[in-house]
């Protein structure tokens, strides 16, 4: 009897071990190799690959703007990171979404990308099966990622830091997602 009692409690702890590698091996095949970040945009001195330069501020606040791939204003560079692949490009493959419109390529006014008075456009770029949305919205950025900065109005705008001002630029981001391969 000891000798049943003793493989039946050996079956039962090999049946154990087993279930828990099983959980783990369906883990690692289901959770993604690596995890995305979520969309950052922030006020910063200098901006480095593979951060974006999307816009360049005169100053921090009540600022006119320039282009992010200009050399004016470039002590307030409000640089995006965290997707992978993301450009300030306007086209090419993949997907592109105006953020906002300047008047010019800097010393700018902006306004909100859903309209056409301005003839710049400041941008954020994806690969084909990523995402980019944007909108300028009242108080703050409720849905999307990051809250990019603020504006005076929708349109004639001077920039300022996200609290500066009650119109928010929002946008979201992401990459593709990345497929597994079972060789």
């Amino acid at each position: 009897m000891r000798e049943i009692k003793k493989i039946f409690k050996s079956v039962v702890e090999w049946r154990m071990l087993a279930t828990v590698l099983l959980f783990f091996a369906v883990l690692v095949i289901i959770l993604p190799r690596e995890t995305e970040a979520t969309l950052s945009c922030s006020l910063a001195s200098s901006c480095t690959a593979p951060d974006v330069a999307l816009l360049n501020m005169a100053s921090t606040t009540n600022s006119h703007v320039s282009i992010g791939t200009s050399t004016d204003y470039n002590t307030n560079i409000v640089c995006c990171k965290n997707v992978s692949g993301l450009s300030s490009a306007c086209s090419g493959t993949g997907v592109s979404r105006a953020i906002v419109n300047l008047s010019s390529t800097t010393n700018a006014h902006i306004e909100s990308s859903s309209l056409a008075n301005y003839p710049v456009q400041a941008c954020l770029h994806v690969a084909t099966g990523g995402y980019v949305s944007s909108t300028v919205q009242l108080t703050d950025c409720t849905g999307y990622d990051v809250t990019i900065g603020s504006m005076t109005s929708t349109t004639n705008s001077h920039m300022g830091a996200a609290a500066d001002y009650t119109y928010k630029i929002c946008a979201s981001a992401a990459a593709p997602p990345q497929s597994l391969n079972f060789e």
